[in-house]
């Protein structure tokens, strides 16, 4: 689909277009929010939105299951880790970045660690539900 949108007839392609500046409208209100809200630095918010979709809509070209040595919860947990610390090393104890590439290269993370990450994950996606849902009966 990215690869060859822009082959399709110039109505379906622009329709497209629209529904994709759409959702990178949406992203950049979750970030705009964020950062109105204090829980993200003050940053170019059309930037992000586009670094953040970028990422995620390159995977195709990459991930192959079965083949990598990462399953999808590992490649997340990577992913969300370079959102939230992006890739300097923290002063102190280990970020959550240096945590998830730990894991990643095998080191186990405690259950009751993984658990509270896993609420605060849930917390975090429920939120954004809400978030989303506001922002689609404005748009």
């Amino acid at each position: 689909f990215f690869s060859e949108e822009n082959q399709l007839p110039t109505k379906d392609f622009q329709k497209i277009l629209r529904e994709k500046r759409k959702y990178t409208k949406v992203v950049e209100g979750i970030i705009k929010q964020g950062i109105d809200q204090g829980y993200f630095r003050p940053a170019d918010t059309r930037l992000q939105a586009y670094a953040i979709i970028g990422m995620c809509n390159w995977l195709y070209k990459w991930y192959k299951p079965g083949e990598d040595a990462q399953n999808p919860d590992e490649i997340a947990d990577q992913f969300i880790a370079f959102l939230e610390h992006g890739y300097l090393k923290g002063k102190g104890r280990p970020s959550k970045a240096e945590a998830a590439a730990t894991k990643a290269s095998g080191a186990k993370a405690a259950p009751s660690r993984k658990r509270e990450l896993l609420d605060e994950l849930k917390g975090q996606a429920k939120t954004l539900a809400e978030i989303i849902e506001e922002l689609e009966q404005i748009v």
